[in-house]
């Protein structure tokens, strides 16, 4: 799971340069889903919280539905 963090956090890295907002909301939470797997719970609700922010401050309230829902369980 190491290798998987990681990649996923490299890849947040990478859009955070480069791409839309909305981008960056869905590669924190392909970070939220890795970090679960993984076993750190707290890491994943504080991608998935991040995630919020961003689609929350963008005005995406699909989305922001989407991760409310995904925080609640």
């Amino acid at each position: 799971y190491q290798e998987a963090v990681a990649l996923a956090r490299e890849a947040l890295a990478m859009r955070e340069q480069v791409d839309t907002l909305i981008d960056r909301v869905d590669a924190l939470m392909d970070l939220a889903v890795v970090l679960g797997l993984a076993g750190d719970l707290p890491g994943a609700n504080d991608a998935l919280q991040q995630a919020l922010t961003v689609a929350t401050g963008k005005g995406d309230i699909v989305t922001e539905r989407r991760i409310r829902e995904q925080l609640a369980h």
